[in-house]
């Protein structure tokens, strides 16, 4: 299967439905600060995927988001092409047009003091 992009209602039932998914952000530690994130995701920038890809679990469905949807395709691509997650087995989902348009509850990491 290949990557399938999901409307934020598709994911909202996706995170609902499958206790086994990976919720992954791909934005910066920026504008998750800004805009908040899903809660129960992890943020892991897409500056640094080769650090971090292999950490995942290949054979649980996995969910990316960014800010419109393009960052999180890629992170979906580097999963499937590079690493070589059998997609025929185990899903990628890509949250279109990204956290810009999500409506769904978000959760605000707590502002570090300096």
């Amino acid at each position: 299967m290949p990557v399938v992009n999901v409307s934020n209602e598709e994911l909202r039932q996706l995170i609902q439905d499958t206790p086994d998914l990976q919720l992954v952000d791909v934005r910066t530690p920026e504008e998750v600060q800004e805009t908040g994130y899903i809660a129960g995701s992890l943020t892991l920038p897409v500056q640094t995927i080769a650090d971090w890809a292999g950490t995942l679990d290949a054979t649980r469905p996995i969910a990316f988001m960014c800010r419109g949807g393009v960052r999180s395709l890629y992170a979906c691509d580097y999963m499937e092409n590079v690493l070589k997650m059998d997609t025929s087995a185990v899903p990628l989902y890509n949250l279109e047009h990204g956290m810009s348009h999500y409506d769904g509850d978000v959760v605000y990491p707590e502002a570090s003091n300096p």
